[in-house]
């Protein structure tokens, strides 16, 4: 337990600091030292709290290599984003997008959901169509990749809703919503990145934080 407490501990701590430093930097778009250092202990001090929770609460995790795995990638894209305008930013990109495969093989496991996926496919594709019109429009380097990456967004968006489970709706809704913040962070990223509606980095990373923690509950609470 109170190795637990003590990683939690870390990473809130590590969160009011990333968020101070991204508040306080200069807005020129570059991950800064302070930013850099914080940003790269969110996921693995997160992460590890799941799995140090589960032993301090005798709940074993399901699948729990998936959920490694899931950390890993997000890890790896946390740090590979921090290169903007270089190719590496680009394989972090694909690093979340493993990521986001991971928890849809995670969750297919607890159940399927046609309505929720109906609904899901109509809303998604809703807003990738507008994200995609955006997109064109600015006509950004490597577009493909934004507009690939966005639709990543949508399978991940589609796939988490199919998987909606009458049995761990507490789950399911914390999962739904953690996709929802990571849509909304992922595509202020994508826009900042083709010059349309200037998102600040500190809510950009606020959201995406928060997307963090309810995919991690998420996890936490279909174990229970």
């Amino acid at each position: 337990m109170a190795a637990f407490v003590l990683v939690i501990c870390i990473f809130i701590a590590d969160t009011i600091l990333h968020l101070h430093f991204q508040r306080t930097r200069p807005d020129d778009g570059i991950d800064h030292l302070p930013c850099a250092v914080t940003k790269v202990f969110l996921i693995p001090t997160l992460y590890l709290g799941l799995f140090l929770a589960s032993g301090a609460f005798a709940r074993p995790l399901q699948n729990p290599d998936v959920v490694l795995f899931i950390a890993v990638c997000y890890w790896l894209g946390d740090v590979l984003l921090i290169f903007k305008g270089h190719f590496v930013f680009y394989i972090g990109v694909v690093a979340f997008m493993l990521g986001h495969v991971g928890y849809i093989l995670y969750f297919r496991a607890f159940g399927f959901c046609l309505p929720a996926l109906v609904i899901a496919i109509v809303v998604s594709a809703a807003f990738y169509a507008h994200y995609c019109l955006v997109i064109v429009k600015r006509k950004p380097a490597l577009m493909a990749g934004f507009l690939l990456y966005g639709f990543m967004i949508m399978a991940f968006a589609v796939g988490m809703a199919s998987f909606f489970s009458y049995g761990h709706v507490r789950s399911s809704i914390l999962a739904l919503c953690g996709v929802a913040a990571f849509a909304y962070s992922d595509s202020r990223i994508a826009y900042n990145m083709a010059g349309y509606r200037k998102t600040s980095d500190l809510v950009i990373m606020s959201t995406y934080i928060l997307a963090n923690v309810l995919l991690a509950s998420a996890i936490w609470c279909i174990n229970a």
